[in-house]
This record gives structure tokens, sequence and C-alpha cells, in this order.
């Protein structure tokens, strides 16, 4: 859900494959996790994550559903 794949796209600059090469991909589930705890509202509130689940929660409520999640 996180991880983004950069070896999806058909053309790289050599830059980035000598890059991922070396060092792999760095922004992983952790990573974002800890990105999103330093995130806050305008009025300074912390940003609470909500789940898949809740969204679906959420979207049952008010009749929204979707062919291909």
């Amino acid at each position: 859900m996180y991880k983004a794949n950069f070896t999806d796209y058909d053309k790289k600059p050599e830059d980035m494959v000598n890059y991922m090469r070396y060092y792999g991909p760095h922004f992983n589930k952790k990573l974002c996790d800890f990105a999103v705890s330093l995130m806050t509202k305008e009025d300074n509130k912390p940003i609470k994550p909500i789940t898949k689940e809740e969204i679906k929660i959420m979207m049952s409520n008010y009749g929204i559903t979707l062919k291909h999640d």
C-alpha cells in the first residue's frame, strides 16, 4: 500500500537506476508512519491516520460503493 515500486517505470534515469541498485527504496511503511506522526492540522492538532476498514465503514454510511477497490 505504501511501497512505491520504481521498477515499474519503462524509462528510468541512469542515475536513478544506479541509486536504486545500491541503496534501494527508502520510504517504507515505518517512514510513512513517522512522517504522518509529525503532520498537524491548521489548529496544530496532530493528524490521526485512519485504517482502510474505517474508510470502508465511512463510505458505506454514506452509501458509497467501489466496484474495483
